[in-house]
């Protein structure tokens, strides 16, 4: 369960910032009837590894108690996104943002310990 998610949390995160990197330059056009849509290569690699990782997610909900697998994810996957964005993408991350993620951590690590 630990590789799942681990693979789960590598997509989704890379999926997010592979997106908002690309979203500077578009080389592809798409239009579907009224709307219009311009994406460039690393944001259509970005939209793979999200949909790989909702993939994974159905697996892994599949296999385990929601209640104890959704927190522990979405935790990571905002601690991991925050840090990706701000090592990254040179996102600034506020004091109370640095809080937020320590909390988050305390909680998955509270979580486990029930399990």
């Amino acid at each position: 369960m630990i590789i799942k998610i681990a693979v789960y949390l590598i997509l989704t995160v890379s999926g997010l910032l592979l997106f908002k990197m690309g979203g500077t330059s578009n080389l592809y056009q798409f239009n579907f009837s009224r709307i219009e849509l311009s994406l460039s290569i690393t944001s259509l690699i970005g939209i793979i590894c999200y949909c790989f990782s909702f993939l994974l997610w159905l697996n892994i909900i599949k296999d385990n108690d929601l209640s104890y697998i959704f927190p522990i994810a979405t935790g990571l996957v905002t601690v991991t996104t925050v840090l990706g964005g701000f090592l990254l993408l040179h996102e600034k991350v506020q004091l109370m943002q640095w809080a937020g993620i320590a909390i988050i951590i305390a909680g998955v690590f509270i979580i486990n310990l029930a399990k």
